[in-house]
């Protein structure tokens, strides 16, 4: 069972970057104790930083987003460089999830996607004047035939 938990997050962590390097999970696996080969190694270690990257990534819009919410306040933001943001985050997650990259090269981008979405909703309800409706929906509409576009049409 344990073994079968580590295939499964080796394959999730490694993605298709197994096939290219060489370096593949289950030989990893197989050839890790008593003295790892230095290509496993470096394989880990590459993987290892991926995914601190992306916990750390977590962090990014956390002060902004404890600042709004705490203050019910978005004074001096700007709703098209948010929303300009969030098309150009989304745009390199996306691009990394088509490709079929592993999750390690593209989860910052998609945990800061996630990020400016919460931002941007939180800019709608605490603006002054207040952001209308058609204004909302609008932007729900664009982003939703955006990704219409990227997941149906380009892919």
């Amino acid at each position: 069972m344990i073994k079968s938990a580590v295939d499964v997050f080796a394959e999730w962590a490694w993605g298709n970057a197994s096939k290219e390097s060489g370096v593949s999970p289950e030989f990893c696996l197989e050839n890790f104790f008593p003295f790892p080969p230095a290509p496993c190694l470096v394989s880990v270690a590459m993987e290892a930083l991926g995914i601190a990257i992306i916990l750390g990534a977590f962090l990014n819009k956390a002060p902004v987003i404890l600042n709004i919410v705490s203050n019910k306040s978005v004074a001096g933001m700007s709703p098209s460089a948010l929303y300009g943001e969030t098309i150009m985050y989304a745009n390199s997650a996306f691009y990394s999830v088509l490709k079929g990259n592993p999750f390690s090269t593209y989860g910052e981008n998609l945990v800061i996607t996630v990020q400016s979405v919460v931002v941007c909703v939180l800019c709608w309800v605490y603006a002054v004047p207040k952001i209308g409706m058609t204004h909302r929906l609008c932007c729900i509409a664009a982003f939703g035939v955006y990704l219409f576009g990227v997941f149906v049409l380009i892919s």
